[in-house]
């Protein structure tokens, strides 16, 4: 072959080849295959916690019901059981550590963790949780949703420890049942009382009074730091609580968890269905443990959730959103006689 016309051969290979190269490099960095190789620069975290605790149902009540602006407060503090779940977002791989800090025994989480306990006074130790991950998100997913990969290579959609602590929910209540008379029909007083150094948002009061009937249940948006409501309704004034999954799926959504995460929650604490994690059936946000009783749920603050549970991450995310639930449940009736 002449030198001229091998110039030209190799011109149009060229002109040919590089196209070609482009297109294919483009194709498999869009099928996600280079997904190995792409570090995660930007990820964000979502959270939600249930804080589940009894009612101490042997002290603070009254014959007659308590005095307007009194409320029954419990002299013993219930253990509180709290499961958190913890989600990561974002596109890429990253290697990750997440550390808690709790007072809580009985720690279990999934995947497993590392565990220090640390005395901090003669009544009180903290333990640390601590994961070291892989963070690991498709690069093609538009939902951006990462799951966590573990050091064995087992994968999980998120984080979830729980543990019997010692967070108590400041709140005081009192369900006095009225009888009927000339002045009132049969109803319900209700007095709750913020107790805390929070606010408190989203307040429901279920009650069920064992009449072979749905509960019911009354709304209130927020409850201020040291506010006091004091509440009488008819029972046939009280909501439905046919209603209350789709009232706490939006006020999840308003918090700004994607809606498969809040049907996770709901899933497992109203519908009792259990995942591939294998949590345990727990519906009882919607299934009262003691019948003729009150239970009381109602959002804590982030501010408290991050006092409570203090989260840290090697790599800091974009943003983090911690969604608190507490859930007060076997609040006694009183009998007004």
């Amino acid at each position: 072959m002449e030198k001229s016309s091998l110039i030209i051969f190799i011109i149009i290979v060229v002109i040919l080849f590089i196209p070609g190269a482009v297109v294919y490099y483009n194709f498999i960095k869009s099928s996600g295959c280079r997904g190995d190789t792409v570090e995660m620069e930007n990820y964000y975290v979502n959270e939600w916690g249930i804080f589940k605790q009894e009612y101490n149902k042997d002290n603070g009540t009254y014959l007659m019901g308590p005095q307007p602006g009194i409320v029954p407060k419990p002299d013993v503090v219930e253990e509180v059981k709290c499961k958190p779940v913890i989600y990561f977002h974002g596109n890429g791989n990253m290697d990750l550590s997440v550390s808690i800090a709790t007072s809580a025994s009985e720690i279990r989480t999934i995947p497993d963790s590392k565990k220090v306990n640390i005395p901090m006074d003669s009544n009180r130790e903290m333990t640390f949780i601590n994961w070291d991950l892989k963070i690991a998100g498709d690069i093609n997913d538009q939902r951006d949703d990462a799951k966590v990969i573990t050091s064995s290579d087992e994968a999980f959609e998120y984080l979830f420890y729980e543990g019997k602590s010692d967070y108590y929910q400041n709140i005081l209540v009192s369900v006095t049942k009225l009888y009927g008379n000339i002045f009132f029909p049969d109803g319900l007083k209700v007095s709750i009382q913020n107790i805390g150094s929070y606010e408190m948002e989203d307040v429901y009061i279920i009650c069920d009074l064992n009449l072979g009937e749905p509960k019911r249940m009354l709304h209130f948006s927020e409850l201020k730091q040291d506010e006091i409501i004091n509440q009488t309704k008819s029972w046939n004034d009280w909501i439905n609580c046919s209603d209350l999954r789709g009232m706490l799926k939006d006020d999840l959504i308003d918090r700004n968890l994607k809606d498969e995460e809040a049907e996770d929650l709901l899933d497992y604490w109203v519908d009792g269905e259990v995942d591939e994690n294998g949590m345990s059936v727990d519906r009882t946000l919607l299934e009262p443990e003691g019948k003729g009783t009150v239970q009381v749920l109602l959002f804590i603050s982030e501010e408290e959730y991050d006092h409570k549970l203090p989260i840290k991450f090697s790599k800091e995310p974009s943003s983090i959103n911690r969604v608190g639930i507490c859930y007060v449940f076997n609040v006694p009736i009183i009998i007004q006689i």
